[in-house]
């Protein structure tokens, strides 16, 4: 059993997607910068419907103390992943298709976007959620090169795992709530589709999920505080 990633049993049309990043999502407009190395991207869904939406860091939004604020959550746009379900203008022809197929295979898709990590870059050591929660993705890789790794380390950050995702149709499952980089040492940018996802059909072997409701409740929860503050 591997707890950090999985190859699903499906496949999608690369070559369409490389269409759509250089028809479509390049046009639009420079990609939303998530760091300073210049790692960033494009919504395809988001929770106000706009392509720039979904890429204010909620780290911002906690306190010293580490309690949340709701007042600078709402000021800076900030909501779960679980929210960003409507689609952007980028959703359309066969990437709106490929997000039908996997909500149609019960992963709930949300926050999709298409993510850039220029070449010669890579993120920061970071994970994306609690230990004993449930944050899984989706990776589609569509432009990439064999320089591109995700490493994932312990909670020493010594490193546990590396792996390539190639561009060949190949969709990945992988948890993000363990320490985890993402670098790209080629001399080209690598282009991802990703998004977050609850296996809740048992399509993964290792990361089925079978509480949808309480994401759910947990996002009108936190709708409701949004709108009484």
């Amino acid at each position: 059993m591997n707890k950090y990633y999985e190859k699903l049993p499906l496949t999608f049309d690369i070559e369409k997607l490389k269409q759509h990043i250089h028809e479509v999502v390049l046009p639009i407009g420079n990609k939303i910068s998530e760091v300073k190395d210049g790692w960033g991207g494009w919504s395809v869904q988001s929770n106000t419907g706009h392509w720039q939406d979904g890429w204010a860091p909620g780290q911002k939004c906690f306190n010293a103390d580490g309690t949340f604020d709701y007042i600078k959550a709402k000021e800076l746009n900030v909501f779960p992943d679980f929210l960003h379900d409507n689609p952007t203008d980028l959703c359309t022809g066969y990437l709106s298709d490929v997000i039908q197929k996997i909500y149609w295979l019960g992963f709930f898709p949300r926050r999709a976007r298409i993510s850039e990590l220029p070449a010669d870059s890579k993120s920061t050591i970071h994970r994306d959620g609690r230990t004993d929660t449930c944050v899984t993705r989706i990776h589609i890789p569509i432009i990439t090169n064999k320089e591109c790794a995700h490493t994932i380390y312990d909670d020493e950050q010594n490193i546990v795992e590396s792996f390539h995702m190639p561009a060949d149709g190949s969709v990945y499952i992988v948890a993000v709530n363990n320490f985890h980089q993402v670098n790209n040492y080629g001399t080209d940018a690598r282009f991802h589709l990703i998004m977050n996802v609850w296996d809740t059909k048992s399509v993964s072997k290792n990361f089925q999920f079978n509480d949808i409701d309480s994401v759910k409740e947990r996002a009108k929860q936190y709708l409701d505080k949004i709108a009484n503050v």
